[in-house]
């Protein structure tokens, strides 16, 4: 594969990953008005293929797939859950399995105290170094969610495919 082609189809990746988590994330707080972090990944040709001759769960056409990637919060079901900790523990998932991986976006709900507004945070990583952030304003009200405008968010770095 030229370079070219290799950085487009990185950024087509990225954005997939992306722009799925952000669909998934906006599915649970209209459908459960919460958010538990979670990621969403995108197996590699290798990963992929290995579940095709294993006959797991895998894509019909052989294409790499998608999957969620969750972790249970710990404490209690009393217990306020730290998403901070979740997170954590979702990239530590995540590099577990990153050699079957080509992309990562790792959902958080955060407070943006400046403007006082509830926010999904999607952070984005390929395994080419790509990385993107973004987050989606929302405020809960009666009858679900309402959106705010995506904004970009220049913190991204990489925390999957470090080292």
């Amino acid at each position: 594969m030229n370079p070219d082609n290799e950085a487009m189809s990185g950024a087509r990746e990225l954005d997939g990953v992306l722009g799925t988590a952000l669909a998934v994330a906006q599915e649970q707080l209209t459908d459960h008005g919460g958010l538990m972090p979670f990621a969403v990944v995108l197996e590699n040709q290798a990963a992929t293929q290995r579940r095709i001759e294993a006959g797991d769960d895998a894509p019909e056409d052989g294409e790499p797939s998608l999957r969620l990637v969750v972790v249970a919060p710990e404490g209690d079901e009393e217990d306020e859950v730290d998403g901070e900790e979740t997170v954590a523990a979702l990239i530590e998932a995540v590099r577990a399995q990153r050699d079957d991986l080509t992309a990562v976006a790792i959902v958080s709900d955060v407070v943006l105290t400046e403007v006082d507004t509830d926010a999904v945070h999607v952070e984005a990583e390929h395994l080419t170094g790509d990385v993107a952030a973004v987050l989606m304003p929302y405020q809960l009200g009666e009858h679900g969610p309402s959106w705010g405008d995506l904004e970009g968010d220049g913190g991204a770095e990489r925390r999957v495919w470090t080292d």
